[in-house]
């Protein structure tokens, strides 16, 4: 203690001795200058001087690294060799690639920097910043806050401090935010701190607070209505900090475990509880097998036994504990069991490094301290988002940054997150897989009492043809990974692309292609940019959900015993297989048949245990989690639609999934919410579902009795709710609606039901409003009518009236198809037209539905006619959306052109969303292990060309989603800033009964104040500035035809309509 406190007086002391090799250190501080200086001078000082103590000067540019694959190979190994404290390993690479030419990111040299400074080694950290001059590194937070820290252990001069950050400000930073905004250790920025802290640096001038800095949500949706207005919930979180800590400890200590035990729903035998008792002392053996085998291979690797293999993997096994690496591959294996076909290894291996990366970026997120510090500002952040909610004024991503800039101290919540790609996965995880395949040996005669011990290997590794091509297959309670289940606490507010949704789990904000480091580069040029679509995505998942227990009992009920087909709940008995054809006298036509028909039930079979298992999944979680209140949270794909990030238990799903969903705050229903009750179970029915509004309450109230014998007799009574279109979720809002029915004061009756209200083939609204179509719009109600229109049932009225005059004209297939044309046979290739399906696509969804209906008929003759039913749709759609082609033509040809010139095709949304499409040539890569040689397929390696045909067929679909994307998160930001409840699945918006007159006026006015935007001047200026001039594959010329003309469409007649969502 003393001696600590004897340095920091030196660090005080003004007096302090100065040295010569202090002063030629801080001569290369004094010229940390703007980069436009620095690049002037970089070719004189580099004739000038060589670069001191083993750095190596660079080769040409001919040599440089080729993909964002392999730098991120280079920085990962880096950063593993630099944790591990093999600081000579990442020397030796950052060398190695440095004289590749390869331009490393920031991170990578800071990282180098820090462990230099730690080292105290004066002539590498004198190399090494004279190399960043010479290779033009720009500076940043984390360079500076490095920079700090050194002469915090140097016990520098305020003189030498000062020159620190002066160099900042004249770079642009913002020194007073220097440990906000850098990732270092906690320890580390205590001593940053009390260096501005002592020189009395970081008062000079007083920084706005994040509250002042961010404009209010209400100034950025400027709500017509207050939030009085709003009916107040009724139930308020009265959490004490104690309640909320416990429920963060409970939802850290099963991220950093990364699977949680789920117990079945099925019906256990008391002999399945004695065979999972063997089976935990069988997995026991093995972790201490594995364990001890894996301290044998460090070892191996420590000693400098690195073959080639081991030079792969080498750097990453040490990353961990032998521990909890066996902890990630037993229950990787365990996961395994429950496929009775076994794992493709390519998969398998993939998963153990995923699984050794996340768990090793929990642990980094932990050493640094910026998982206690999360845990300790998570119970003001839950009270400021629910408690007092009235008045509502900021986002929640304000208040967490309030709340971090009002800590003051401690670790930065800026995390910085290597990256693995592929390759790096699959190495590592095979040599784990194969190192287990060793230890792990299995008792042949465990049920034998009296009979010797006999251990054979207990998983084999074989191969096997799929698709004519050779793959590797590993065969072997219920774990679910972490990662794939709601949250016990609030999703934690994204920050930055890469740092938010769960507590301490790493996960991006955008879920792309493996490997696909493209859009993770612009993203991250984009960040701060982002903010309303952070904001956005942070509402979504504030969300707090609970179980619906009656439905839910009622799903499992049926799942245990028969099943249903009515319900899409499978039988738990599989169809029969037949015998196999053993008469050594049976006709080989015959033996054939039998065979072909021991194939399809095979393949039928398999896809039923899939769906079962499907079915017992969402069913098995929503038991575990029927007692808590939970939340979902979210991130969205590369168009920007937005999606929970658990997949078994949210509200985006199948009819079940929907229907065993509750808000977990209620609200009283009002005076008119009763009735938007009615209306949603005329939705769900479906029976109704195009009526006006009066005439779908009117069809619920006539009901009631059938509606309360549903709610109270599912099973044993006439089962009316199984008449439904969407059965589950009728049988919820008829249990809804029989607890109203029956309360003293409907007005008051709090209601935790979610309705929802729908947009009418909402990619054709979308069209429509962009091409300002008239008869577009009326068609899917963007103008106001008395009843709302219905698409589906106009195109298969107008497909008939072709059909007959074609039947007329003796037309084979015209004939055939009379009394079979219907709105349910159009239906899903009109929706799906305006998402790109083609006439291919278009006419298979047309024959399943003629199959449905005539089962007995053959294949060729359903084939003739879907072939010509579809065309006769696409060219009715044609006329009746006229604009809308032009457009979908003009984004096709423009993508065509773009990707012909070696492009992907990119745009930016009206909310500053980069958007880059993914698609490009496969390329297959090979990747050697001890095993076998895995092949690593990519998509989205940026070495490959894009793929023309799919960059054509998908730019007016993806453009479209990114528009529908853009109006839910604009939606969003209105109900948050007036306190109305929203969650969406795409164009079907969510909200309590007593809100859904003001969801509709919102939604209505966010998608006029989009299409008043000018989006397609807006795209085609973009393209042309990016794109436009570029050499195509065949030597002509980028060049983007005339933009369609627009039509007269009033977009301020949304307004009006009722049933623009409904």
């Amino acid at each position: 203690m003393a001696a600590a406190c004897v340095n920091r007086l030196l660090l005080y002391s003004k007096s302090y001795r100065s040295n010569k090799l202090i002063k030629q250190w801080f001569q290369n501080y004094n010229s940390i200058r703007p980069m436009a200086v620095i690049a002037e001078n970089k070719t004189d000082n580099h004739q000038k001087s060589s670069a001191p103590h083993d750095i190596p000067p660079r080769r040409s540019r001919c040599s440089r690294l080729s993909s964002y694959n392999e730098e991120f190979r280079a920085t990962s190994i880096i950063d593993a060799s630099l944790y591990t404290g093999d600081i000579e390993q990442a020397w030796s690479y950052f060398n190695k690639f440095r004289r590749l030419d390869h331009t490393f990111k920031i991170d990578v040299y800071n990282d180098i920097l820090q462990s230099l400074i730690k080292q105290k080694n004066r002539s590498k950290i004198e190399a090494f910043i004279h190399s960043m001059q010479t290779d033009g590194v720009q500076y940043n937070y984390d360079t500076f806050a490095i920079l700090l820290l050194d002469a915090y252990i140097q016990e520098l001069e305020y003189e030498n401090v000062k020159k620190i950050i002066d160099s900042m400000t004249a770079q642009g930073f913002d020194y007073k935010r220097v440990t906000y905004e850098c990732y270092l250790p906690a320890e580390d920025i205590d001593k940053i701190a009390e260096v501005l802290e002592f020189y009395d640096l970081s008062q000079h001038i007083k920084s706005k607070s994040v509250l002042e800095e961010h404009p209010k949500l209400c100034d950025v949706s400027n709500p017509l209505t207050t939030a009085g207005d709003i009916p107040k919930h009724s139930v308020l979180f009265d959490y004490s900090n104690d309640d909320i800590k416990t429920l963060v400890d409970k939802q850290l200590e099963r991220e950093k475990i990364g699977y949680t035990e789920i117990k079945s729903v099925t019906k256990t035998r008391e002999s399945d509880e004695w065979a999972y008792a063997q089976f935990n002392k069988l997995m026991n053996t093995w972790k201490a097998d594995l364990i001890a085998a894996l301290e044998n291979e460090l070892q191996l690797v420590k000693s400098g036994n690195k073959e080639t293999h081991r030079k792969r993997y080498g750097p990453f096994l040490n990353i961990l504990s032998t521990s909890q690496c066996a902890d990630i591959t037993l229950n990787t294996f365990r996961n395994c069991m429950n496929s009775s076909y076994g794992n493709a290894l390519n998969f398998l291996c993939k998963e153990i490094g995923g699984n050794i990366l996340r768990l090793y970026l929990i642990k980094r997120k932990e050493e640094y301290g910026g998982i206690d510090k999360v845990r300790d500002l998570y119970p003001a952040y839950v009270k400021n988002i629910f408690q007092g909610k009235k008045n509502i004024q900021h986002s929640s991503l304000d208040y967490w940054e309030k709340l971090i800039e009002d800590s003051n101290s401690g670790p930065s919540m800026i995390t910085r997150l290597p990256i693995w790609p592929q390759s790096v996965k699959a190495s590592l995880g095979s040599a784990i897989v194969e190192i287990f395949l060793r230890v792990a040996k299995v008792n042949v005669n465990l049920m034998k009492e009296k009979a010797e011990e006999k251990f054979i290997p207990a998983f084999y590794h074989v191969y096997i043809f799929q698709k004519q091509r050779q793959v590797g297959f590993i065969k072997g309670k219920f774990l679910m990974e972490t990662s794939m289940l709601p949250m016990l606490v609030p999703s934690r507010p994204w920050l930055c692309h890469h740092d938010g949704g769960y507590v301490a789990t790493p996960a991006p904000i955008m879920r792309y292609r493996e490997d696909c480091f493209d859009q993770d580069v612009l993203l991250a040029k984009s960040s701060r940019k982002l903010r309303s679509i952070y904001d956005s995505i942070n509402y979504l998942g504030s969300c707090p959900w609970k179980v619906n227990k009656r439905v839910l009992d009622k799903c499992i009920e049926c799942f245990n015993e028969t099943g249903s087909d009515i319900l899409d709940i499978p039988n738990p008995r599989l169809i029969p297989m037949p015998p196999y054809p053993v008469d050594p006298d049976i006709e080989p036509q015959e033996k054939r048949r039998i065979i072909e028909l021991r194939r399809q039930v095979a393949k039928k079979q398999r896809e039923h245990h899939s769906l079962r298992m499907d079915v017992l999944y969402k069913l098995s979680v929503a038991k575990h989690f029927e007692n808590d209140i939970f939340w979902l949270p979210h991130n969205m794909d590369f168009r920007g639609r937005v999606y929970p990030i658990p997949p078994h238990l949210s509200h985006v799903g199948s009819d079940l999934s929907r229907s065993i969903m509750l808000f977990a705050i209620g609200r009283p229903l009002g005076t008119e919410g009763f009735d938007w009750i009615k209306v949603h179970l005329a939705n769900v029915h479906g029976q109704m579902s195009k009526a006006s509004l009066t005439d779908r309450i009117n069809f619920t109230e006539s009901l009631k009795n059938e509606i309360l014998d549903s709610a109270d007799n599912p099973f044993t009574g006439d089962k009316w709710w199984q008449t439904g279109e969407h059965p589950w979720q009728t049988l919820a809002t008829c249990m809804e609606l029989a607890d109203v029915w029956r309360c003293d004061n409907p007005e008051q009756y709090i209601s935790y039901f979610p309705v929802h209200q729908d947009g009418t083939c909402n990619g054709l609204q979308h069209y429509a409003a962009l091409g300002r179509d008239t008869l577009g719009a009326e068609q899917v109600n963007l103008v106001s009518r008395g009843i709302p229109q219905d698409i589906y049932s106009a195109v298969a009225r107008l497909v008939e009236e072709h059909r007959v005059k074609d039947a007329k004209k003796n037309n084979f297939s015209a004939q055939w198809l009379e009394g079979k044309v219907s709105r349910k046979v159009v239906k899903q290739t009109v929706m799906t037209i305006v998402y790109g399906v083609t006439r291919v696509g278009g006419r298979e969804q047309i024959a399943r539905q003629l199959e449905r209906l005539q089962e007995s008929e053959n294949e060729e003759r359903i084939f003739t006619a879907s072939q010509y039913l579809v065309r006769v749709v696409f060219d009715q759609l044609s006329k009746m959306f006229y604009s809308a082609r032009r457009i979908q033509e003009w984004l096709n040809d423009s993508a065509r052109q773009i990707a012909s010139a070696g492009s992907l095709v990119e745009w930016i949304t009206p909310l500053g969303l980069p958007v880059l499409q993914p698609y490009r040539v496969p390329v297959y890569k090979e990747q050697r292990t001890r095993l076998q040689r895995i092949n690593l397929i990519s998509t989205t390696d940026n070495t490959s060309k894009p793929h023309v045909s799919k960059q054509k067929m998908a730019f007016p679909p993806n453009y479209i989603h990114s528009l529908d994307s853009t109006h839910m998160m604009l939606t969003s930001l209105e109900c948050q800033a007036s306190d109305t409840t929203f969650v969406a699945v795409h164009d079907s918006f969510w909200t309590h009964a007593a809100t859904v007159n003001e969801l509709n006026r919102i939604c209505r006015k966010q998608f006029i104040k989009l299409h008043q935007e000018p989006l397609l001047e807006d795209l085609e200026k973009f393209l042309c500035a990016k794109f436009d001039g570029q050499l195509t594959k065949n030597k002509s010329r980028v060049k983007f035809g005339r933009m369609p003309e627009k039509g007269s469409f009033d977009l301020n007649e949304i307004n009006n309509s009722r049933y623009f969502f409904s």
